[in-house]
């Protein structure tokens, strides 16, 4: 088991931009992080972040996901 030096916290910001694609520059960046950060199993995440994340995604984004979509993306960064 990897010890928690190191580790990056992933705020509600950089997940949505992730997964936001009208957010532009900032989604292709963020989801490049997200994705290194992943790889090198250096990113976690806390559950207020996923909560925030699943209300920022399905209703205050400029092109929202369905909730069924929200729900899948959380339940793949569980694993």
């Amino acid at each position: 088991m990897k010890d928690n030096i190191g580790l990056q916290f992933v705020d509600t910001n950089i997940l949505g931009c992730a997964h936001d694609i009208s957010a532009g520059r900032k989604h292709e960046i963020a989801k490049k992080l997200l994705k290194d950060l992943w790889n090198t199993r250096n990113g976690c995440l806390s559950t207020q972040i996923l909560s925030e994340f699943y209300v920022t995604i399905t209703k205050k984004v400029k092109r929202p996901l369905s909730p069924s979509q929200a729900s899948q993306i959380i339940s793949d960064l569980g694993l």
